[in-house]
């Protein structure tokens, strides 16, 4: 996975856990109330980081401190926030297969648009520049005609931009999103899986 999973762990068993990394999506859906003490709480957060290899070392809890029920077995814990995490790896890693050369392609497409504006632009910027400066006497009648120009190339340059990117963000998202359903397809049917409320 990308960083880490993320899950609340209850006291009764239950590990539950999302497409997201944040632990406040998961509150959310849960409708827990997290202005409890820890002590009084029957969950914790906890975090499950993969190692190079893809497992999961390193089971925390992302509390100020452990509650007693967890410490008590935490090896137990541990290995079943691993199993969860182990099962969810693989749907993660087909969605991270399909977006990152969408992403890829997205960046390839966007960053020489800006660079032709860029290139567009500045010289503009200097033109008018030096314009304005040259003609301080005549300053508003020549600035006004100077930042028209600069304006409409500027607003051309930034129009062709927008174009491009907007086109290589509908094709980035056209490939992303199906992929993400199917990421979240995979897993919202395994134990432990909270739904978005509706």
């Amino acid at each position: 996975m990308c960083q880490f999973f993320s899950a609340i762990v209850y006291r009764t068993g239950q590990i539950r856990f999302c497409e997201d990394d944040s632990h406040s999506t998961l509150i959310a859906r849960l409708g827990l109330d997290d202005s409890r003490p820890l002590a009084t709480r029957g969950w914790v957060r906890v975090e499950a980081r993969p190692d190079a290899s893809g497992a999961f070392p390193a089971v925390v809890v992302d509390e100020t401190s452990a509650p007693a029920w967890w410490t008590d077995d935490a090896d137990v814990w541990a290995d079943r926030v691993r199993d969860v995490a182990m099962r969810v790896q693989p749907a993660w890693a087909d969605y991270e297969r399909i977006e990152q050369p969408a992403w890829a392609d997205y960046q390839r497409i966007k960053q020489p648009a800006w660079a032709d504006y860029e290139r567009i632009e500045q010289p503009a910027w200097a033109d008018y520049q030096r314009i304005k400066q040259a003609a301080w006497v005549d300053y508003e009648r020549i600035k006004q005609a100077a930042w028209a120009d600069y304006q409409r190339i500027k607003q051309a340059a930034w129009a062709d931009y927008q174009r491009i990117k907007q086109a290589a963000w509908a094709d980035y998202q056209r490939i992303e999103q199906p992929a993400w359903a199917d990421f979240v397809a995979a897993i919202r049917t395994m134990d432990g899986y909270v739904p978005e409320v509706a």
